[in-house]
């Protein structure tokens, strides 16, 4: 979808759609969909802890009390675009990591800092990101919002640079959403911050299907970040409490990484929220195969 045609596609939505109201990888930010200062990533016993409500996150989502008002659909278009007046959310779905570039297409970081080949980066084969020119791809259903990604996290190998784990190249892959960015998102240069404080937006909820095995996080790139992005149960923690179904994801669970001192982390600043991503680490272990479709993506407002 190009610019021109994005605009008209929002211009066209109006309010109408706002009622639709491994070891620990230290990923450098991601370009392509994630932007210089939005890769996000995000912890340990609160994560936790903020994991085991689903009861709260089911009676949320039919409209009780657990959680707070989860009724804010983030709904996406038969592109995968976003528009929700009332919480001033505007942007689209997107996918990134260590092999997609900044126009969201292969190569990515992996190939062109990390010099690694195509076989040695993480792929991703659906949807298919070589034949568009937008970052937005269309969901496999349109009224749960089921925004699906497959493909395989690569295994870490030591850097052609020196002999340590090449875990900046080579940080995995997922898929994300953007809060604030009328444009393509190309090159991450549309994005913008959204203030989920000033619309009393304390978490997200959603449903996934099938959770990957290994360094599963539900991320969130802020700015500034310092290049580490917190992620739910990050603070002591390697990968997020996700189980598959409904999961209540509170602001006050986001943390770390963990991987990243104590001293040297940057407490999420909600003013600043760029995006919220699902993120499939890597690990030297083995490489990291997925399937998942996150759908029912909901703000948590009190």
């Amino acid at each position: 979808m190009k610019k021109n045609t994005i605009h008209l596609v929002f211009a066209l939505l109006g309010s109408a759609a706002a009622v639709a109201v491994g070891c620990s990888s230290s990923p450098s930010t991601p370009t392509g969909g994630s932007s210089g200062t939005g890769g996000v990533k995000t912890g340990g016993v609160s994560g936790s802890t903020g994991g085991t409500q689903s009861t709260g996150s089911t009676t949320g989502t039919t409209g009780g009390t657990g959680g707070g008002d989860t009724g804010a659909l983030l709904a996406p278009t038969e592109t995968g675009y976003v528009v929700n007046d009332g919480l001033g959310v505007v942007g689209a779905w997107y996918v990134y990591g260590d092999s997609v570039g900044d126009n969201g297409k292969p190569p990515g970081k992996c190939q062109t800092v990390g010099k690694l080949t195509d076989a040695q980066c993480s792929t991703v084969t659906k949807p298919d990101i070589s034949k568009t020119d937008t970052l937005g791809f269309p969901p496999a259903d349109v009224a749960s919002g089921k925004m699906c990604t497959t493909g395989s996290g690569a295994k870490v190998i030591p850097s052609t640079a020196d002999t340590t784990a090449d875990y900046s190249n080579i940080f995995g892959m997922g898929i994300g959403l953007d809060f604030n960015n009328t444009g393509t998102g190309d090159g991450g240069t549309g994005k913008k911050p959204w203030d989920a404080t000033a619309h009393n937006v304390v978490g997200f909820s959603f449903d996934i299907d099938n959770v990957p095995t290994k360094g599963f996080r539900v991320e969130f790139a802020l700015v500034p970040n310092g290049g580490d992005n917190p992620y739910w149960g990050g603070a002591a923690s390697n990968t997020s409490p996700v189980k598959a179904g409904n999961n209540v994801v509170m602001f006050a669970d986001v943390g770390g990484p963990m991987y990243v001192k104590s001293s040297s982390r940057i407490p999420p600043d909600w003013k600043q929220l760029l995006s919220i991503q699902f993120h499939v680490s890597t690990n030297t272990g083995a490489a990291v195969p997925f399937d998942y479709c996150i759908s029912n993506l909901k703000a948590i407002v009190q």
